[in-house]
């Protein structure tokens, strides 16, 4: 996937589709052994989310095999959230199914995407601006999460259980453009490419 931005008009591409079964017993049981084995051995960091996003989504998928190695060694993401192939790819090895839903969407419509669609345990979101100054974090970073339901509050983690208590992490940044993905988490072992 390409992220040369060429046109600087919002555009939401496409939505993901909606998982079969976003809350299913099994999907619940590994996100749980995941998110319990990766803040345990781990801890809580700042500045780590696509370290920390990555580990809670492999073992999520290790819990998924039935893998009694939880969370097991602690691995590389392949590099931060933004413009950054190495961590998208590395999550779609494990599994995942990538989908770009927005390019240079406000905001609100960020909020909008995280409020109102429907989350499977293990979905993963990356956001990061596409305007302001090229060394602040949230445009050279951009910032990851994990959908982990009603284990947190705000239902997402990253490096900070609570996703640094918000849905949008850089929310009062001044930015109004981003890029949006979602990918979508195996649903059961059978979608696991470990």
């Amino acid at each position: 996937m390409s992220c040369n931005i060429t046109n600087n008009n919002p555009t939401i591409l496409s939505f993901s589709p909606t998982p079969v079964n976003p809350t299913d017993p099994e999907r619940l049981k590994a996100i749980k052994k995941s998110f319990n084995g990766v803040f345990s051995v781990y801890g809580e960091i700042g500045g780590m989310c696509a370290q920390w996003t990555y580990n809670l989504a492999l073992n999520y998928c290790r819990a998924l095999k039935n893998s009694t190695a939880i969370p097991g060694k602690k691995l590389a993401a392949g590099g931060n959230a933004n413009w950054n192939k190495n961590y998208w790819t590395n999550l779609v090895k494990l599994g995942y199914t990538q989908k770009k839903v927005g390019t240079n969407i406000t905001t609100n419509q960020c909020d909008s995407i995280l409020s109102t669609t429907v989350w499977g345990y293990g979905d993963v979101v990356i956001y990061y601006a596409t305007e302001g100054n090229p060394e602040a974090s949230h445009v050279k970073y951009g910032h990851t999460q994990i959908y982990v339901g009603n284990l947190t509050k705000i239902f997402w983690a990253s490096s900070r259980k609570e996703n640094y208590f918000a849905s949008m992490v850089y929310r009062s940044k001044p930015s109004n453009k981003w890029d949006f993905l979602i990918l979508r988490a195996p649903e059961d072992s059978s979608q696991v490419k470990l």
